[in-house]
């Protein structure tokens, strides 16, 4: 409920709940996302009521449990903002300033200077449109590209200068077109939850290896937001059975098939 700071160097605690009466105030009870943009400094956090843009009002942290000093910006769906639906999974902010928004109703990119979206939607009579309604996690990748998983149309790099999609799906080797997570590890491969199992794909060679309970997993089903990476390259991944640990560079797969 609402959101929670812990500064474990002061040993305190702060929090924010949402205040319908404040308009410089959280709106939302579910956030599904908390992304630290270092273009502008700011928090921008995914909620079910649309996307929070957090700005730190004070530097001062009293010892003990305190009220998190900060105001929030709303963008959600209204008038004056063309942003489709304001159910958001996912948001990411690139070395530009460009705000990166997944949402239950397609991509949306916001230009925090001209303050202007840019919507991108499925279209059954486009095939180089998104691949799916819902858009549920973003990865940028050290090249630059920008992935992004769908629930129900697999993975989808998103082709910048053409303004199109290209679709990675179960024909390609996915074990399921249901995404929860991306992310890349030290070699520049994609590691990608779903909810069949976890598949590790090399972008340059177009090609998936999946994992799942019968590697060592937890189970074969992974769930939404459960996936991090931390700065030694491990790789945490949560699913309906637990938590897997692992760093891909200790993977070794056999190079050859059993009789």
């Amino acid at each position: 409920v609402g959101l929670n700071l812990a500064d474990f160097s002061k040993n305190s605690f702060g929090y924010v709940f949402p205040d319908p009466f404040d308009s410089n105030g959280l709106r939302s009870f579910v956030i599904w996302k908390i992304h630290y943009g270092k273009h502008s400094g700011h928090f921008w956090i995914a909620t079910m009521d649309g996307l929070e843009e957090m700005i730190l009002t004070a530097d001062a942290r009293p010892a003990g449990i305190y009220r998190l000093p900060a105001r929030f910006i709303h963008h959600a769906g209204s008038k004056q903002n063309p942003m489709p639906c304001n159910n958001i999974w996912d948001v990411y902010e690139d070395e530009a300033g460009r705000v990166w928004i997944a949402s239950n109703c397609g991509l949306t990119i916001y230009q925090p200077t001209s303050k202007t979206y840019e919507n991108y939607r499925f279209d059954a009579t486009d095939p180089a449109s998104l691949s799916a309604k819902a858009v549920k996690c973003i990865c940028r990748d050290s090249k630059n590209r920008m992935w992004f998983g769908t629930e129900g149309g697999g993975v989808n790099l998103f082709l910048e200068k053409e303004k199109k999609f290209e679709h990675f799906r179960q024909k390609d080797g996915l074990p399921s077109d249901v995404i929860w997570g991306i992310l890349e590890d030290n070699s520049g491969c994609l590691w990608i939850s779903t909810s069949l199992g976890l598949s590790k794909f090399d972008p340059e060679k177009k090609k998936f290896k999946t994992y799942g309970y019968t590697e060592g997993f937890q189970s074969d089903i992974f769930n939404r937001g459960a996936y991090y990476k931390d700065a030694d390259g491990n790789m945490y991944f949560g699913g309906s059975n637990g938590l897997n640990i692992f760093n891909p560079s200790d993977i070794k797969d056999h190079p050859k098939k059993p009789k």
